[in-house]
């Protein structure tokens, strides 16, 4: 939600009207609802319009230049993802390595907002990069905490 769809649909346009990545959709019938940690980009294919239900997915590899659709929606791009059952050619081989994982995204209101780890706990952002840091991890100042040191904080507490 937000300004990030537009903003992506618009690069979309940006990079097809200069020729700069083949694309196999529409910018126009493109909807952002995810992105990975590695960059990769989902969208809904908004056609035909009037039928969200009949919506199916694609995905970009990070950088632009390839393009992967599933023929279904969403959930069953998702359930097909992580059964192992489909394995688009734009995410990294080792892309369930770490175990799968949601990290919502942070409410407008929280200064450190709670993300849910590997195991499904809820912890504090900020508590686990203080915490990293004080190990001798390097962690970002913002955005996604490595699964390997929110694994690490989960042991030590």
């Amino acid at each position: 939600t937000g300004p990030m769809p537009s903003q992506l649909r618009g690069q979309l346009v940006k990079d097809r009207d200069s020729g700069t990545y083949p694309m196999p959709h529409r910018p126009e019938d493109l909807f952002a609802v995810g992105v990975t940690d590695n960059g990769n980009q989902l969208f809904w294919i908004t056609t035909p319009a009037a039928e969200p239900d009949s919506w199916t997915i694609t995905v970009n590899e990070a950088d632009g230049h390839v393009w992967y659709t599933h023929d279904g929606d969403l959930t069953s791009f998702l359930l097909a993802l992580l059964s192992g059952v489909e394995h688009p050619t734009v995410f990294p081989r080792d892309i369930l390595s770490h175990g799968a994982f949601f990290t919502p995204a942070p409410s407008a209101d929280a200064d450190s907002p709670p993300t849910s780890s590997p195991s499904g706990a809820i912890t504090n952002t900020s508590a686990i990069r203080e915490w990293a840091r004080t190990q001798g991890y390097d962690v970002p100042d913002r955005g996604r905490i490595p699964a390997p040191i929110i694994q690490a904080w989960e042991q030590s507490h």
